[in-house]
């Protein structure tokens, strides 16, 4: 029976007591690594606005690549980082670099989701512009907006997926695949999961980004906790033959009974 995010976030905040700690120094770890491309990414923001302060738009392109190519292994390293917090109590920091040791399944899954987003979101843009110019560009914009959200939230799960799939029978869109599958039916659940972090984010913002340290972990383990409540062996519904994960009470598109 899949719980409410209040039940997931409950589990998040008892897996953490007394490791709050441990949790803020592995993110305070990651954001030490990537302290050169936040640093140089906000000194070019704020000198558009502030003309005086210097600008390093020539170290743009290559830090953006390097960001891009850590993305993935470290997406893979805080899946088996909170993953390891749920099923064993594990709170090493050498958690977090597992993705390394599979950084091309871990790139190249950052990347095919990547394309997939941008595929699905440059259409409606693309076609509303050519078609009925400014207004078509901001109806197109919106749409893809919402797209991006759903798509978004529909690929959530795939580096979980990948992360249990210990002996990769499970190629790159078979992955995403599953991920979509996982998602059906609770894309609003998870939703309202995010959502339900909005006053953290703004709380984390008037610290100064110093509280992050706490909410981020705090964030990653709830959503690690929504795919241990929706994991499951992928059914057959008996009706409509939606490929649906096990634990899910019904078929989320029929509501009819999948075979056990």
């Amino acid at each position: 029976m899949f719980i409410s995010s209040g039940e997931i976030r409950s589990s998040a905040r008892q897996q953490l007591r007394g490791m709050w700690g441990k949790a803020a120094f592995v993110f305070l770890v990651y954001h030490l690594i990537i302290l050169p491309y936040s640093f140089f990414t906000y000194s070019n923001i704020m000198a558009v606005y502030i003309p005086w302060l210097p600008s390093f738009r020539v170290l743009s392109v290559p830090l953006e690549v390097a960001s891009f190519i850590i993305t993935g292994p470290f997406a893979l390293g805080f899946a088996n980082y909170f993953l390891g917090i749920i099923r064993s109590k594990e709170f090493s920091v050498n958690g977090i670099f597992y993705g390394f040791k599979h950084f091309k399944r871990s790139f190249v899954l950052n990347m095919a989701i990547a394309f997939l987003l941008i595929l699905w979101c440059s259409g409606p843009v693309i076609l509303g512009a050519v078609v009925l110019g400014i207004p078509g560009l901001i109806m197109g914009s919106i749409i893809s907006l919402i797209i991006l959200i759903v798509k978004s939230l529909q690929y959530s799960m795939a580096f979980y997926i990948m992360h249990d799939d210990d002996n990769h029978y499970l190629g790159i869109f078979e992955i995403i695949k599953d991920s979509m599958i996982m998602t059906i039916g609770l894309k609003g659940e998870l939703f309202k999961l995010y959502v339900s972090f909005l006053g953290w984010i703004l709380l984390g913002a008037l610290t100064l980004g110093v509280g992050y340290l706490w909410i981020t972990p705090y964030f990653e383990l709830s959503k690690a906790n929504f795919y241990e409540n929706v994991n499951g062996e992928k059914k057959i519904c008996n009706s409509c033959r939606l490929e649906v994960v096990v634990n899910l009470p019904q078929c989320p598109r029929c509501q009819g009974e999948v075979f056990s």
